[in-house]
């Protein structure tokens, strides 16, 4: 017999789903009433499928991912093809028609739960489908799918090494190559990429977008409806207005937004903060993760689901050591994604780009390098102006992010490389990693 949690207290024959169960090997172990009592009932039984619907009040994308957490089986239920969208939208992959037959309706919900528990579909995540033979996939099908754009993760470590400025100046490149390019400003401790464009700071476009990501309704019309043009093929969705208002930025809303940015734009660059650790988990309810939020969710996610990540660091010895202290635990995060590291400040012969490439080659990592060196007095004027590190640039300048920006989308051909860490440079620790440096200015 299946156990499940029934949600659905909008539906006139709740009772008939209820009453039809055990005919099929279900028992409804308990109804919730409303997002708050669905939480809770599936943080107290963790082992528990659920049968949701669209109407449940208050209910969200973020609390769905929650009550998908530990790969728990998840069916929507849908009476219409809003409600399916919005199941879907809050990243639901098994839906089920309710088309007022209780007992076709569990029939359905629980051939898709024994499916589920299947030993072929126990390796798929979140409820997904994997017994899918590709080769099964309509050739025309496939050719209609969208192509998504990508996503580029502008990262950096401690030390204000000028990921900001790095992730203006590459969407406007972008931009200038043609791309439909959107900038977002995902720092969740220092947001201040509004304020260095001098733009007014009436809403946060990234919380209006999660909050529609949570309630199902993002798509690009209200994506783009979030944003600002800054220029020909260049937006803007800004960030924060204050640090404390992480809390509205929820991991499940933040995928969605994500996804939804690939679709609408050619190029989506993000700026994170320089946190990655789990250490912003904040846990309510009895210690319960299903209640829980993380500062560093952006940044996370981001990296997470990155095509690539450029890595911003200060042209000096202790921001490279910075860099190769915390930079494998982020490409561990995202083994798939290229990398790219971009060298910012003034250059001088121990932090030069092959002086860079050199030190990361003897830590065992293999990557391309730019440098962006940048006038400190020029980017403060910028900032006075309202204008973009990329407007306000020299010729010089210009080309050095001309550069960056060809090698994050060339003319056809793999962007970056894949990189990997040897496992010794973790081990080695700080003193370790110091010593490559002095080893530069030997």
């Amino acid at each position: 017999m299946i156990r499940l949690i029934l949600a659905a207290p909008e539906l006139s024959d709740e009772a008939d789903l209820v009453a039809a169960g055990p005919l099929h090997g279900v028992a409804v172990s308990r109804r919730s009433l409303d997002a708050a009592d669905l939480l809770a009932a599936a943080a107290a039984d963790t082992g528990v499928a659920v049968v949701v619907s669209a109407g449940v009040p208050r209910l969200s994308g973020d609390l769905i991912g929650r009550v998908m957490a530990d790969d728990r089986a998840v069916v929507g239920l849908a009476v219409c093809d809003d409600d399916e969208r919005r199941l879907r939208a809050w990243g639901l992959q098994v839906v089920v028609r309710h088309g007022g037959d209780g007992v076709a309706t569990m029939a359905a919900v629980a051939d898709e739960l024994r499916i589920r528990e299947s030993p072929r579909e126990r390796a798929g995540a979140g409820g997904r489908r994997t017994d899918v033979d590709p080769d099964e996939v309509d050739e025309g099908a496939r050719d209609a799918q969208p192509t998504a754009g990508r996503l580029i993760c502008v990262w950096g470590p401690t030390g204000a090494p000028g990921r900001t400025t790095t992730a203006l100046a590459l969407a406007e490149a972008l931009a200038s190559r043609g791309l439909r390019t959107c900038v977002i400003d995902g720092d969740t401790y220092a947001p201040g990429m509004v304020a260095q464009l001098g733009l007014e700071v009436d809403s946060s476009g990234l919380v209006v977008a999660c909050r529609q990501a949570d309630n199902g309704t993002l798509n690009a019309r209200t994506l783009m409806a979030a944003t600002r043009l800054l220029a020909d093929r260049l937006f803007i969705l800004g960030g924060l207005p204050r640090a404390d208002r992480w809390p509205d930025l929820r991991e499940s809303a933040l995928r969605g937004l994500w996804r939804t940015a690939r679709d609408t734009f050619d190029a989506v660059v993000v700026d994170v903060g320089p946190h990655v650790e789990q250490e912003g988990l904040v846990a309510h309810h009895g210690g319960s993760t299903l209640l829980a939020s993380r500062r560093n969710a952006v940044a996370v996610t981001a990296i997470e689901e990155a095509d690539q990540i450029v890595v911003a660091t200060r042209a000096s010895t202790l921001g490279l050591v910075r860099l190769l202290n915390e930079l494998p635990v982020v490409t561990s995060m995202n083994e798939g994604a290229s990398v790219i590291v971009a060298v910012t400040g003034a250059p001088n012969r121990h932090t030069s780009a092959a002086a860079t490439e050199r030190l990361l080659r003897q830590a065992g990592v293999r990557m391309p390098v730019a440098r962006l060196a940048r006038d400190p007095g020029g980017l403060e004027e910028s900032i006075r102006r309202g204008a973009t590190a990329f407007e306000s640039a020299s010729r010089r300048e210009r080309r050095a992010v001309g550069e960056l920006a060809a090698l994050v989308a060339p003319e056809g051909g793999q962007v970056g490389v894949r990189m990997g860490v040897r496992a010794g440079v973790r081990a080695g620790g700080p003193r370790g990693l110091r010593r490559r440096a002095d080893g530069l200015r030997a």
